[in-house]
């Protein structure tokens, strides 16, 4: 449906506006975090250091 809202047809020369996304669920009770980034890094800090997974 974006595609077609911006009339959109899949051509390599035409631009590629959309929408960009980040999904990030952390559950505390495991120390678990899943993410999805849809070709988006994610950045994580720990002791004031910074690093991307």
């Amino acid at each position: 449906m974006v595609k077609t809202t911006l009339s959109q047809t899949g051509r390599k020369d035409e631009a590629k506006d959309g929408m960009d996304m980040v999904l990030c669920i952390i559950n505390e009770d495991y120390s678990k975090m899943q993410f999805a980034g849809a070709n988006n890094p994610i950045y994580l800090v720990r002791d004031k250091e910074q690093g991307e997974v």
